[in-house]
């Protein structure tokens, strides 16, 4: 039996945490091992309270406090899901038995060029065992070679996702024409979204829009959707426990991100049979094909897909059967599992 504790520098629900949830329960439900979650207090409790996973929570991110969860909690792994919490539990290991294991969720811009960050990341390496990410792209982007690394994609679990779809609540009363799923943040670009909606709109006057998300660019986007006229068309919906819901009952998913790791969203959204409309960065380019979707690189291409989709029933629906069978080609579940439990054993 080994105690395994998943490492996460949020509060919130996002990607990397999807994965260390889904992770936590399967392993529990397949092995004896002991998994539990470690994170700041906040939304999170939410998903967690709901799937009976233990929550161990710290004020901060630090190394004193990561050594105070090794030292009271004796963990075998410390599971960490991003580039912070890594480096912090290399730091806190010390001489201590417990193995690091550092997953990479996404390829930041910062990781392409030899940087502090980079630098102190390399260093690091050597006391972490293993290095996982959900996209090959991670480990090309980067400046140097990491030995031990393992591709090891996202658990990707279609008929839970279409399951747990079914039972979620949905009280907003409404269909939309297109869905913006994630943070409110940079990396997701909201403010081009925005702004690819203000063209689209001039070609179709009462398309309906939701932006599923939260972030610091709210108040931005908020402005930028006043300014450019476009409060009857986006509604900022904030942070949603039930996406799952808003995909359902939306036709297309819009996603304009800078940089994605894999984009637990757009799984999401095959799963349930909607047409994605994406920039080709990251895993995305993974994921998607020309035939449940359509990669963008100018606003205007965005624009022209998004019109067609709308506007030609043929189309779309040809595109509603690909993403359905795209998901199911996708679903990897019972290996990724498989394939962890070996990786945990070996380290």
């Amino acid at each position: 039996m080994k105690k395994i504790i998943h490492v996460l520098n949020t509060n919130s629900f996002s990607g990397a945490e999807n994965v260390a949830i889904t992770i936590i329960q399967k392993i529990n439900e397949k092995t004896d091992y002991i998994s539990c979650y470690a994170s700041y207090d906040g939304p999170i409790n939410v998903f967690l309270n709901e799937k009976k996973i233990k929550h161990i929570v710290f004020e901060k991110l630090s190394v004193k406090n990561i050594k105070k969860i090794i030292r009271d909690e004796k963990p075998d792994i410390l599971h960490c899901h991003d580039f912070t919490a890594s480096v912090i539990s290399s730091l806190a290991k010390g001489k201590s038995n417990v193995k690091i294991i550092s997953h990479l969720h996404a390829n930041p811009v910062w990781i392409r060029s030899i940087n502090l960050k980079t630098l102190i990341y390399k260093i690091c390496l050597k006391k972490i065992s293993v290095v996982l990410a959900v996209s090959n792209s991670i480990f090309d982007e980067f400046k140097f070679t990491i030995e031990n690394k393992k591709m090891i994609s996202n658990p990707i679990d279609i008929k839970s996702i279409i399951k747990e779809s079914e039972s979620c609540h949905y009280d907003d009363q409404q269909e939309y024409d297109i869905l913006f799923l994630g943070r409110l943040e940079s990396p997701k670009d909201p403010l081009r979204f925005i702004n690819i909606i203000a063209e689209l709109q001039k070609k179709n006057k009462n398309i309906s829009v939701a932006m599923v998300g939260d972030g610091k660019l709210k108040s931005e986007c908020e402005l930028l959707i006043k300014k450019l006229n476009l409060s009857d068309n986006i509604h900022l919906k904030g942070f949603k426990s039930n996406r799952l819901a808003f995909i359902k009952h939306s036709k297309i998913l819009c996603v304009t991100s800078v940089w994605e790791g894999f984009g637990l969203m757009v799984i999401e959204a095959l799963a349930l049979s909607k047409p994605i409309v994406a920039s080709p960065v990251g895993g995305l380019l993974e994921i998607i094909n020309d035939k449940c979707g359509c990669f963008c690189s100018t606003n205007k291409e965005y624009v022209d897909e998004l019109f067609n989709l709308l506007s030609d029933n043929d189309y779309y629906n040809q595109k509603v059967e690909a993403s359905k069978k795209r998901g199911y080609e996708l679903d990897n579940i019972k290996t990724y599992i498989q394939n962890l439990i070996e990786i945990y054993e070996k380290i």
